[in-house]
């Protein structure tokens, strides 16, 4: 391929595996030297959160990033915020000069919409081996089709006439913001992807209804925490802090 971020991270491509999480935990148990990334033409057995299947069309983007983590392991989450954030540069660089530029945005905690409609998303799993700690960082990116039959809106790059070369080429630009960003994590700690986050978090300071499983709450969306939890105020005026949960469309 000829992309400048090779000397860092191995690449695998295969035209039909499982999943690219799947086989890049598989890889992590055997301890790896070097990070790498793994991206699948077609996928059988895609994964999404909570083991959920996640269907992946032909012409889609799968691919996931294998990382041996230096930093303290509890900060591994921080990473989904990472790649959103090179999700976000990535496809906002490509709507640069249309009416969609203002119109890309990322949905917490782990969505890029355009036009309120998901068109990627990221997964983070992370596995400890002979003590070392990996991270796979997995992201999905709509760009020939989308699944047609949800009940959430979602889109593709291609339904929203967005051009680029190929689906190689959008991984390059991908992975070398996304290098780039984490080597700014590594060395600064999650403020600076914190507050690039929040700059385009959807519905930021507008009332959402957050579910967690086990209850649905709305209140304000101010902002997120140190450890990425979305900060929610409530028509009372408390404060309620969540790890996990779905933003209810």
């Amino acid at each position: 391929m000829g992309f400048s971020w090779l000397n860092k991270y191995d690449l695998l491509i295969f035209e039909e595996i499982d999943s690219t999480n799947s086989e890049a935990l598989r890889i992590a148990k055997k301890s790896p030297t070097t990070d790498l990334v793994v991206l699948a033409r077609k996928q059988t057995g895609g994964r999404g959160r909570s083991g959920k299947f996640w269907e992946s069309l032909e012409g889609n983007l799968h691919a996931s990033i294998l990382l041996r983590l230096n930093n303290k392991p509890s900060l591994a989450p921080q990473l989904s915020f990472v790649i959103a954030n090179a999700l976000y540069e990535t496809i906002a660089d490509l709507c640069q000069d249309t009416a969609l530029f203002d119109q890309v945005k990322l949905k917490w905690p782990n969505d890029l919409l355009i036009r309120d409609k998901k068109v990627a998303v990221v997964l983070l799993e992370s596995i400890n081996v002979d003590n070392a700690q990996y991270v796979v960082i997995v992201f999905g990116i709509n760009i020939e089709q989308y699944p047609q039959y949800l009940s959430r809106p979602i889109t593709s790059l291609k339904n929203e006439n967005i051009e680029f070369a190929n689906v190689d080429n959008l991984l390059n630009l991908l992975i070398k913001r996304f290098d780039s960003l984490y080597k700014t994590w590594q060395q600064e700690g999650f403020y600076r992807t914190r507050g690039s986050w929040l700059k385009h978090a959807y519905k930021l300071n507008s009332t959402i209804t957050i579910d967690n499983g086990k209850n649905k709450v709305s209140g304000v969306f101010r902002s997120i925490d140190e450890e990425g939890k979305l900060v929610l105020e409530t028509e009372d005026g408390k404060t309620y802090n969540f790890a996990d949960g779905q933003v209810l469309w």
